[in-house]
Formats: structure tokens, sequence, C-alpha cells
């Protein structure tokens, strides 16, 4: 109970404040779109920050990341997606693109949509992996299907710099990602490149 209480306690820090990002395409987005405090914590669970108050073993922000690190470690989906996110803006860590991709795979891996999102980005951006945008492509295409709108829209405007061939790959790859139900085969079209 403990650790939900501080990472809600930490969201509300980090996202109820409306912070914007950029994402792959230059389009601003809420995070809120990037990473849903409802699907990270039980709201119910949600507490007035003032009741998580500094502790010996250090401050809010220290005892929520070690909270999500314990939980995503464990093999928490949406506790790896939010520390990949956290990896990925800075919040609570040092900003890590390679440490956020490793975190957004896992819980892409278990399905999670809006890691898959999140990992499209890191792809088409060529942040913590090499720039791929039929692989991004694929993942967005993966997380819309699941109900990401965001993923939608940017897949939209990355269709535009695509040529007919990635797009042909890209579907193709999304097909594969839907049938084996892993991440299996992004590694294999990326071998083969």
């Amino acid at each position: 109970m403990m650790i939900r209480k501080c990472i809600a306690g930490f969201l509300l820090i980090v996202f109820g404040s409306g912070l914007l990002m950029n994402n792959s395409l230059g389009a601003t987005v809420n995070t809120a779109d990037t990473v849903n405090t409802a699907d990270t914590v039980n709201t119910a669970d949600t507490v007035n920050t003032a009741d998580t108050a500094d502790t010996a073993e250090g401050s809010k922000e220290d005892v929520t990341v070690k909270s999500t690190q314990k939980l995503a470690e464990q093999g928490d989906a949406k506790a790896q997606s939010l520390l990949g996110y956290m990896y990925a803006n800075g919040h609570g860590v040092p900003q890590d693109d390679s440490q956020a991709v490793k975190w957004f795979r896992k819980a892409a891996e278990q399905g999670l949509a809006k890691a898959q999102y999140n990992l499209g980005v890191a792809y088409s951006r060529g942040q913590g992996v090499p720039k791929n945008k039929v692989v991004a492509y694929a993942l967005f295409n993966l997380a819309a299907a699941k109900g990401v709108n965001l993923a939608t829209t940017t897949q939209s405007e990355l269709v535009k710099e695509l040529s007919s061939q990635e797009i042909s790959e890209g579907k193709t790859l999304s097909s594969q990602l839907f049938d084996s139900g892993s991440l299996v085969p992004i590694e294999v079209y990326l071998h083969q490149k």
C-alpha cells in the first residue's frame, strides 16, 4: 500500500501540473496521453503528497523511484513503463535513453500498449536505439490497435515521411507483431537490415 501511495504522490507531482513534451514529429502533447496515471496506480490509493513525507531513506522522489524500480524488477509491466518514462524524461533519475528503452521494451513485451507507443517514439527519434521509422510505424500500429489514440496521430504524421516500400515493410512487421504476440519480429527485422 505504501508503495502505491509513494507512486501516486510522485505522479501527482510530476503529471498533475500538465507538463508538456514533444513527440517525435514535433507535435506538442500532454504527458497524460503518454502515461495515464489511472493505468499506473489504483486511484483509490491516491493520497495528498503531504502524507508521503520525507523519510530517513531519502526524499519522496527517491522512495518513489526505489519503489517503482522494485516493482519493475518484479515484472510489473505498468511499473516498467513508468520507470521507462522516468528515465526518458529524467524524472527522479538521470535522463538515460538506453535505460528508458530497456524498461519500455520489457513492458511492451508484456503487451502494455502505452509502452509499445513509447518504444515506437524511441525508434522514431533514434533515442536509445538506432533510428528506424519502419519499426516505429509498426509499434505505433500495434499501440493504436490497442486504443492508444496518440499512436494513431503520430503514425499518421510518420507516414508522410515514409516511402511506399517502408509503409509496406511496416505493415508486414505489424502483422508479425500481432501474430507472434512478442517483439521478436522487430529483432529479426533489424538483423536483416
